[in-house]
């Protein structure tokens, strides 16, 4: 493994020994991201309820900056 500008690589040889590199977080070398670990693959809400959310907490950040 080796710190790059873009992140963390592994690096590993071909049949014919040239080197090649993948970014670390396409491997099973990386850290599991906590969300997925902690919710395990489920969700709460659908994709329509989470876009609905992200509708009204816009509105709400609108009115926010209109009676400042």
């Amino acid at each position: 493994m080796h710190r790059s500008g873009g992140g963390w690589r592994v690096f590993f040889p071909d049949a014919k020994g040239r080197l090649h590199s993948v970014p670390m977080a396409f491997t099973d070398l990386a850290a599991s991201d906590p969300f997925c670990t902690q919710s395990a693959g489920r969700s709460y809400l659908r994709t329509a309820e989470l876009l609905e959310l992200v509708r009204l907490i816009g509105g709400l950040k609108d009115h926010a900056v209109k009676n400042v």
